[in-house]
């Protein structure tokens, strides 16, 4: 089950992505309604990206600096900032021709309307995680790349309860109510039936 999940995790991670450099593709090279290259940032190859995250441990935890500003500068660390950020650096920069290096500068927000603001006063380049659904369109005016279908779905289990066998038999054992229950109510039932027949 957690196999299956990351693996749809990743492909989700590699899609948005990938929506993200064909998103900075056509930035970059279809500028004023043309499709031929601007050549004149063929030599830069370091760019400076602007995240912001909302803190949800262990997903995104952090160390705070406040940098002056409303918003605070931060060390972060997490499961989703790291799978994230190590697909764009590498999808989106390094094999990118010419090569982009991407220096990323990491923002803290206490709310996703805080991280929205943020957009719109053009302080950040992405943004994570937005809870948009696509039924329901609060922030028409930015592009959202889907990640996953149900936040939480993905759980953190250590090595010994991956093996299947153990999972088998952790699963039976911690049942064993269900299955007292069931036998006793098998047997009532057998009762009554019996009885019926009987009469």
């Amino acid at each position: 089950m957690k196999r299956t999940t990351m693996t749809k995790t990743l492909k989700v991670l590699s899609a948005a992505v990938l929506g993200l450099c064909a998103i900075h593709f056509h930035a970059t090279y279809a500028k004023d309604n043309s499709s031929t290259p601007d050549n004149g940032n063929l030599n830069q190859t370091v760019e400076f990206l602007r995240v912001a995250w909302i803190l949800k441990p262990p997903y995104t935890r952090s160390r705070s600096i406040m940098n002056g500003s409303l918003n605070r500068e931060a060390d972060l660390r997490g499961l989703i900032q790291d799978a994230l950020l190590r697909y764009i650096i590498v999808e989106c920069g390094l094999l990118s021709s010419p090569s982009i290096t991407y220096d990323v500068k990491s923002l803290e927000a206490d709310s996703e309307f805080e991280m929205i603001e943020l957009l719109r006063n053009n302080e950040v380049d992405f943004v994570a995680p937005i809870f948009e659904t696509p039924d329901i369109r609060r922030y028409s005016e930015f592009h959202f790349l889907k990640l996953i279908d149900y936040p939480g779905t993905d759980f953190i289990t250590s090595e010994d309860e991956t093996h299947a066998l153990n999972v088998v038999l952790d699963a039976v054992l911690k049942s064993w109510p269900l299955l007292a229950v069931t036998l006793i109510e098998t047997a009532i039932a057998g009762i009554i039936v019996w009885a019926l027949v009987r009469l």
